[in-house]
């Protein structure tokens, strides 16, 4: 379990907020991808993958969630959030549809993982170049966005391993 000293003052700006909602909507819509498709999730990609994405989903709102509070962007933060998660939610329940097939589910995933990815990659940028922060959260935002990109990054090309494979079955 990660820990980060979130100590923000209350001068976030306004987009760096709202690149906080957009990857907080990454991180809810990935888990409740994961609760609507268990089985499909744990048949897979294995009972402990799919508890660790959803961990590390957990981890990663529960420190946005914490730093938008901090810093006193909660409302910023959330609207941003349903926003994007409106948007993805319909994404994904138009690409995936009732089909609960293997490959439909990985290929949505590639999707989704490859945008978290790009989202949280953005918001390390913005870490590195803080300059409304205090010291201290600018460590703590840029960790976190470390953390995330590369738990999105890995991920990613997991599931792009595994539709490889899934390609070379069907010959």
């Amino acid at each position: 379990v990660f820990s980060y000293a979130l100590v923000y003052n209350s001068d976030m700006n306004t987009t760096t907020a709202k690149k906080l909602g957009e990857v907080l909507a990454f991180a809810t819509v990935g888990n409740e991808t994961i609760e609507s498709h268990e089985a499909l999730f744990r048949e897979n990609l294995g009972i402990e993958m799919t508890a660790h994405i959803i961990e590390m989903n957990d981890i990663h709102a529960k420190n946005i969630t914490h730093l938008a509070d901090e810093a006193g962007t909660k409302e910023d933060v959330l609207h941003s959030k349903e926003a994007v998660a409106d948007k993805l939610r319909a994404m994904r329940d138009i690409y995936i549809g009732e089909e609960k097939s293997r490959d439909t589910l990985f290929e949505w995933l590639t999707f989704s993982e490859g945008a978290a990815y790009g989202h949280w990659s953005l918001v390390k940028g913005m870490a590195e170049a803080q300059d409304d922060l205090s010291e201290q959260a600018d460590e703590s935002l840029l960790e976190l966005a470390e953390d995330a990109t590369s738990f999105h990054f890995e991920l990613l090309n997991h599931i792009a391993r595994e539709l490889e494979e899934e390609g070379q079955d069907t010959h």
